[in-house]
């Protein structure tokens, strides 16, 4: 839920950021 809750921290900034960092991860899942 670590990822969910960062998630829901950077749409507070910024959703653009949130999108693109929750695209990320789904591309690069090992990175997370």
């Amino acid at each position: 839920t670590q990822v969910w809750d960062a998630v829901v921290t950077h749409v507070q900034s910024g959703r653009t950021l949130a999108l693109f960092r929750c695209t990320q991860m789904l591309l690069y899942p090992k990175a997370a």
